[in-house]
């Protein structure tokens, strides 16, 4: 495990309350991903979905590249003076190295049988085990890209670029900034209470049943029926998760009664 450091003044630094809180998370998220992955500093393009579970991320990138708490070119986007506060991926690895050898030499509590060959392999969860073959075998069958070695990044990956092939990850993003947009309108100028992650994930579900155009009148729906269990909640944007298929059946009925009524006319 490699810990991420952080300068304590950040909350009040003028870059990072220009970039806003959420912008700054998925700036922490970042320098996670980039610690945890040994990257030096760089995030790719197609890992930013995987960063903090919030909505648009493209769009927090580009509002970190603007305020200078990131920069970007042809490999992706790199943390500003990273290497400022964190190690080099060549530093940690030699630290590991240092430490397989302390362990190996006697200079740790744990015992090793003599003539056992010791090697640390990364596993997903960060730490180390250890195994008995030979150190050169071992090292050469562990690819050298990290996020490859790693199974559940690499699901992560397949299951992003699926998304992004779709369109459904910038449509779930639009669908929620749209429906807080809608809530305001029609609730008075009130503010739905939000919940990132989850609405995000839920708005995920809702884009691949309908097109966004559809969204829109089901939200509407939604925002302004008088149907008893919808009156009493707070609309937000699971409630609306919640009855969106019984929007879309309310919305049809009334659809067809119009329908019905332009061919009786």
């Amino acid at each position: 495990m490699v810990w991420i450091r952080i300068d304590d003044q950040i909350a009040h630094h003028p870059k990072f309350l220009a970039a806003g809180p959420l912008a700054s998370w998925f700036w922490v998220c970042g320098n996670a991903y980039c610690n945890k992955y040994l990257t030096d500093g760089l995030i790719p393009e197609s890992a930013l979905g995987a960063l903090g579970g919030v909505t648009g991320a493209k769009r927090l990138a580009e509002r970190l590249v603007e305020t200078g708490l990131w920069t970007k070119d042809a490999a992706g986007f790199h943390v500003h003076d990273f290497h400022d506060y964190n190690p080099t991926a060549a530093q940690v690895k030699q630290k590991r190295k240092d430490d397989r050898h302390r362990k190996q030499h006697g200079h740790d509590s744990t015992e090793i049988p003599s003539g056992t060959s010791v090697d640390s392999t990364e596993i997903p969860n960060g730490n180390n085990v250890e195994s008995t073959e030979n150190p050169e075998r071992s090292r050469a069958r562990v690819p050298s890209d990290p996020i490859r070695s790693d199974p559940i990044a690499s699901t992560t990956r397949r299951a992003i670029s699926s998304l992004e092939s779709d369109d459904i990850t910038e449509r779930a993003g639009r669908l929620v900034e749209r429906y807080g947009a809608l809530y305001a309108e029609h609730r008075h100028g009130a503010r739905h209470r939000q919940r990132p992650t989850l609405d995000w994930m839920d708005a995920c579900s809702l884009v691949k049943l309908w097109p966004d155009a559809r969204l829109d009148k089901l939200a509407v729906l939604v925002l302004t029926t008088d149907e008893a269990w919808i009156s009493k909640t707070d609309r937000s944007f699971k409630i609306f998760a919640l009855k969106a298929t019984w929007a879309d059946q309310a919305l049809a009925s009334w659809e067809a009664e119009q329908k019905a009524q332009q061919v009786a006319g």
